[in-house]
């Protein structure tokens, strides 16, 4: 047998063993992704916050993980309970969640988000009489088993990738359906509950214009208000987040109360507003209020700021 002939033999078993092993790599990650059950994994995820935030995760709704073509997580529903001396009422619910992260350029330290979701979220926040809050313990982790060396390092490590997954941060579209807040605040004896908030946006880019839509009613304990209101805007913020702009403003405010005049009060807000903490500018802003009763003749009264 000639030399070329061997050769052309080694050359074509080369890559019929390496035809096989990416056919066997390809299925066996084909396989995993198909058949992966995020829901075996619930205990641990629930262990995982115990030892992290010391509270109770439930987690009664499904767990569903995609990774192609993105990283898909959905979640069903989901609950959180209150620290300790905060009774037992849950601190959060979720009726449903999901969240999509584009692969590749994840790989890359790039994070571009496809879509948020987040449906029926309840909050439940409480400010005792010493000034402690029911949420005033989620930024501390419980666990302490690293050393001071090697936690440095490693928050030095995971601070330099959020760096970076922030820096490049682009979401799709975020989406807040039929949201409550519950506030008690046991010291000022005050009780906020907000409702039906409603929110969408467009794709969010740092220092990029973006379009947001929302809808929310608010009700207010002492002194009895009632708010309604709906709008619409795009906001743009600077890269460094110190000047910020509200363009194409409309903001339409229904309240109701015992300090309003004559009960109720209508507002609209339409134009532009600019600026940063130290100074805001307005621009064709047009203020329209409606009043019933007497106070204002014709009951409208217009205002340009």
């Amino acid at each position: 047998m000639q030399l070329p002939e061997i050769q052309m033999k080694i050359l074509k078993t080369l890559s019929l063993i390496i035809t096989l092993i990416v056919v066997v790599v390809v299925g066996g990650v084909s396989y995993l992704i198909t058949t992966f059950d995020a829901n075996h994994y619930k205990k641990q995820i629930i262990e995982q916050v115990k030892k992290e935030i010391g509270r109770d995760l439930s987690l009664p709704g499904d767990i569903d993980l995609k990774f192609f073509p993105s990283i898909a997580l959905s979640v069903g529903e989901a609950r959180l309970s209150s620290s300790e001396g905060f009774g037992d009422k849950d601190f959060a619910i979720i009726k449903k969640a999901k969240i999509a992260v584009e692969l590749m350029p994840l790989l890359n330290r790039k994070l571009k988000i496809k879509e948020v979701q987040l449906d029926g979220l309840e909050l439940d926040l409480l400010t005792k009489a010493d000034g402690s809050t029911s949420w005033g313990d989620l930024a501390e982790s419980k666990s302490g088993n690293a050393s001071a060396s090697s936690e440095s390092s490693q928050k030095k490590n995971i601070s330099k990738v959020v760096e970076d997954l922030l820096g490049s941060l682009s979401i799709a579209g975020l989406s807040l359906r039929d949201a409550t807040v519950h506030w008690h605040d046991i010291p000022k004896s005050q009780k906020i509950s907000i409702t039906s908030l409603q929110l969408t946006t467009g794709v969010f880019k740092q220092g990029s214009p973006l379009d947001v839509s929302y809808s929310v009613q608010l009700l207010q304990h002492k002194p009895l208000l009632k708010l309604a209101a709906k709008g619409k805007t795009t906001v743009t913020l600077s890269q460094n987040n110190q000047h910020f702009s509200l363009e194409n403003l409309i903001l339409d405010l229904q309240a109701s109360g015992d300090q309003i005049p004559n009960g109720q009060l209508d507002v609209v807000l339409e134009g532009d507003i600019a600026g940063s903490l130290k100074q805001v500018k307005t621009a064709n802003l047009e203020l329209k209020l409606s009043l019933n009763g007497d106070l204002v003749p014709e009951g409208v009264l217009k205002a340009h700021l």
